[in-house]
């Protein structure tokens, strides 16, 4: 097998070599079925549900530690949406506000506790200056 050098000298892989990979031992839901006849059926709405919210979590969650300022810092969350990222802002101490286009989803937004109001990425609906830092997940 040829062995490869980073520019340090350090030897960190060898070409060619197989690694191998352990199977799942648990059932998965969705490989009940092929994936068209898994998410037409329904049963695919719960997965689909949590596994995005799984990665806006972990989304929102580097976006806030990656933020110059700390909680209880003002937050604007753009485009807010049902308030997910924001719920999250606010579970770390973030004073959270947000807006987003669908009035609906704004008053299901407000029902979580976010300052949600109708506007858009156009015309943001606060004025300048109200917030420390924004977030549009």
């Amino acid at each position: 097998m040829k062995s490869v050098k980073r520019r340090d000298g350090d030897m960190k892989r060898q070409m060619g070599k197989k690694t191998a990979y352990k199977k799942r031992s648990r059932e998965r839901p969705e490989d009940s079925a092929s994936a068209s006849e898994f998410y037409s059926s329904g049963l695919g709405d719960s997965h689909r549900k949590n596994a995005i919210r799984n990665i806006q979590r972990k989304i929102t969650a580097r976006a806030l530690g990656l933020l110059a300022v700390e909680p209880p810092a003002r937050l604007l969350d753009g485009a807010c949406g049902f308030g997910f990222s924001g719920e999250l802002a606010k579970e770390v101490g973030f004073d959270v506000s947000g807006f987003d286009i669908d009035g609906a989803i704004v008053e299901q937004a407000k029902k979580i506790g976010i300052n949600a109001v109708v506007g858009d990425l156009v015309r943001i609906p606060f004025a300048d200056s109200s917030f420390d830092c924004a977030i549009s997940i």
